[in-house]
């Protein structure tokens, strides 16, 4: 059970809402780079550290997994246009190309790698596709040995590959690149980078890919909201969905208003926001280890 809770700070009014979250797969590592795929009417997604390719059908409640054998970090899945069962996946700090039937346990071998960020120890994070069918992957610094859980700041870039394969340094000085997500007239692009520990939006350019006019439009320390902003999507009436790591509550920001909720999982610590669809939400959990 989870309850959607209006912010003190954008009203004094509290509105709670019960919603039923219902647990569709099996125990991930860490579940991360859900996408929809309307074409199979599934939900596909990484188990990030078991280097595993997830698909999950909501009509026949089905899942399915499939190892990417040589490789360890998988950081996303996205499905090519008119090439059934194949896709482009983040392996470290490259993306490939793999073939997969959606049901088998196995994948081909990783195609046409290319490596995105040459920084050493760094790896590929969140990817998304945009309007034009232009690929975004985001990177981030390695964990830092003697504290477990922290990354080094400011070695990940951000980054979009054209339909040639040409790379574009889109921005860099990046810690965690993570949550991404578009307006619908594609005029502006929105962007979680962790460590700043707020959404930031850009002037976006559909044609070019560029960005321009960078600015915050929310400060997750200044709305006292606890937790690492991840995973991002965006919803038909332009609402952003932050999920927040080492908390247990999505954040739902207004960019034109600046106002914002949130939807509290008492039982889940979010990494990555997925998709409402059938009037299901779709939560992907961490194994509690405890």
């Amino acid at each position: 059970m989870s309850s959607l809770t209006q912010s003190p700070s954008s009203s004094s009014i509290q509105v709670r809402q019960q919603f039923n979250v219902e647990r569709v797969t099996p125990a991930l590592e860490l579940g991360e780079g859900p996408h929809w795929d309307p074409l199979t009417r599934s939900l596909y997604f990484v188990d990030l550290h078991q280097g595993k390719i997830n698909r999950y059908h909501p009509e026949s409640n089905s899942f399915f997994s499939a190892k990417i054998e040589g490789y360890n970090d998988v950081t996303l899945i996205v499905p090519i246009e008119d090439k059934a069962g194949m896709f482009v996946v983040g392996l470290g700090p490259s993306i490939g190309i793999v073939q997969w039937d959606g049901r088998s346990n196995t994948t081909s071998q990783p195609e046409y790698l290319k490596l995105i960020d040459e920084t050493p120890g760094n790896r590929l994070n969140d990817g998304k596709a945009d309007a034009s069918g232009r690929l975004w992957v985001g990177s981030m610094g390695s964990e830092i040995a003697d504290n477990p859980g922290h990354y080094y700041k400011r070695r990940g870039s951000l980054y979009s590959i054209e339909s040639d394969g040409t790379i574009n340094k889109r921005l860099s000085n990046v810690s965690i690149s993570n949550g991404m997500a578009w307006s619908s007239d594609n005029k502006e692009f929105y962007y979680v980078d962790t460590y700043k520990f707020a959404v930031e939006a850009y002037d976006f350019d559909i044609v070019t890919g560029d960005l321009t006019n960078g600015r915050v439009i929310f400060d997750l320390t200044a709305n006292k909201v606890v937790g690492d902003p991840d995973g991002m999507t965006i919803d038909k009436n332009g609402n952003l969905w932050v999920a927040c790591f080492n908390s247990n509550h999505v954040s739902l920001v207004r960019p034109a208003a600046y106002v914002f909720k949130k939807m509290y999982f008492y039982f889940c610590n979010p990494p990555s926001l997925l998709v409402r669809l059938y009037y299901k939400l779709l939560c992907l959990d961490l194994e509690n280890r405890s």
